[in-house]
């Protein structure tokens, strides 16, 4: 319980964080392949 009024060794808090950078990797890497896939739509 004291952990979590520390915050910084809170596991739980640091889950959204890798989940936020999965997602902005996974969202940058579809746009890259949807562009090369489709470059009339990208121009």
């Amino acid at each position: 319980m004291s952990s979590r009024l520390h915050g910084g060794h809170d596991p739980y808090n640091l889950f959204p964080r890798i989940v936020k950078c999965v997602q902005s990797k996974l969202v940058d890497v579809l746009l890259r392949l949807y562009i090369r896939m489709f470059p009339k739509v990208a121009s």
